[in-house]
């Protein structure tokens, strides 16, 4: 690059004077102009060494925000499974401190509402007394838009009911195992989620979700709702197991009344409100007539066969709100709540015509039974629970004194 500048000189300075020059004569001039290009050079080189570094800083600071957001993203992400799996636990508290199946189905549902927030319609059903048919128990909207009229049955639910899985639908029209054409025409569910309650062999019922978007419920949603699914199902068994056990301790095994000891607790509990209130209750002692002649006929078997029938036509006849029990052999008790003497001798009319009419089969022969009953009335025949069982069972005895199948009272 000297050279050149130097022969540039020497050859502009021989056209110039035009006598014969010497490079020392331009030494000077060289060195100005080596210089002067250099610094230009180092200019243009210290731009673009800038340049390079701000496109590096640039580089750098782009990859650090698309860090930044992806870190962010990621602690949402983290922070909304932490906060699923906190309500998880919350739901697994709450569970264990309900026994009522009518308040666990509702819990469900409504811990389901604030963790699985993009539903429009919240469902639970429990399977039927024939094992094959769902029963609506809880239907929430929270958003206020009902996706419809949700059929228990529907073909979605039955899916789940048969297959015994879980089941997601992003797009019911784009969704070929369903008759998609007739179940848009009834439906604006666009998308749904639906968990079977199934706890060892037993299926209880399923829960569903259901959104009037598209893909507004994923696969994260569906796997949260199996894990509430599964806490669900083993809460409602134990309930249903606490209710058998509860039934089983207050009813009588032959006629299914309830049992003494729960008469006793009834009647000191309904006494004492009565007393508070200011109100009114009646109590009626009932008796099978000679029901010892029946069972020295035909022997114990049929005579329990005869409480029984005779059981079922005393429930039959008294009133929704009367506690009817078993008192003991083949002697029974009814507590009328709310209920006055006049009222009282009404439904114990009914109940002796009831029985009288009711013709029994027994070993193909036909067997009438009658009944005789004795009555009470709080506050006017006792204000204790003795002085009115002993004042009912004093008038049922008068009954049998009096002829048997009558009323007295």
């Amino acid at each position: 690059m000297t050279i050149m500048i130097t022969s540039i000189v020497i050859v502009y300075a021989w056209m110039v004077t035009g006598s014969n020059t010497y490079p020392l004569e331009f030494l000077p001039i060289i060195i100005l102009a080596i210089f002067m290009y250099g610094a230009e050079d180092r200019k243009k080189n210290n731009i673009t060494v800038k340049q390079l570094e701000t496109d590096e800083k640039d580089r750098i600071y782009n990859q650090l925000l698309q860090e930044h957001k992806r870190q962010e993203s990621l602690r949402d992400a983290y922070y909304k499974k932490a906060k699923r799996f906190s309500r998880l636990s919350q739901i697994a508290k709450e569970l264990g401190f309900l026994l009522t199946l009518e308040d666990i189905n509702r819990n469900i549902i409504s811990n389901l509402i604030k963790t699985i927030e993009m539903g429009d319609a919240y469902m639970l059903c429990g399977v039927g007394e024939d094992l094959q048919n769902l029963v609506l128990q809880v239907l929430e909207s929270p958003s206020g838009i009902m996706p419809g009229d949700i059929q228990p049955a529907d073909e979605f639910n039955m899916w789940v009911m048969r297959h015994r899985q879980p089941l997601i639908i992003t797009d019911i029209a784009k969704d070929y195992r369903f008759n998609t054409t007739e179940i848009l025409s009834k439906t604006r569910t666009r998308s749904l989620i639906i968990a079977p309650l199934i706890t060892g062999n037993r299926m209880l019922g399923l829960i569903r979700i259901d959104s009037c978007k598209q893909d507004a419920l994923t696969i994260d949603d569906l796997r949260l709702l199996t894990i509430i699914s599964n806490i669900g199902a083993l809460t409602i068994y134990n309930a249903q197991l606490y209710r058998q056990t509860e039934y089983l301790a207050i009813r009588d095994d032959l006629t299914g009344l309830f049992v003494k000891r729960y008469f006793q607790e009834k009647i000191e509990t309904i006494l004492t409100e009565s007393q508070i209130q200011n109100e009114r209750f009646s109590l009626l002692f009932l008796d099978l007539d000679r029901f010892k002649d029946l069972n020295d006929h035909f022997g114990h078997s049929v005579g329990d066969k005869v409480l029984q029938a005779v059981s079922q036509l005393i429930q039959d006849a008294s009133p929704i709100s009367a506690i009817v029990s078993r008192y003991g052999g083949e002697e029974f008790a009814i507590i009328l709540p709310h209920t006055h003497l006049d009222e009282a001798r009404e439904t114990a009319n009914k109940i002796r015509s009831t029985v009288e009419d009711q013709m029994l089969s027994i070993r193909r022969e036909g067997i009438h039974t009658t009944i005789s009953i004795g009555l009470a009335e709080f506050p006017k025949d006792g204000n204790s629970p003795e002085a009115l069982i002993a004042r009912a069972d004093e008038n049922l005895y008068e009954a049998k004194r009096a002829g048997r199948n009558r009323v007295v009272g």
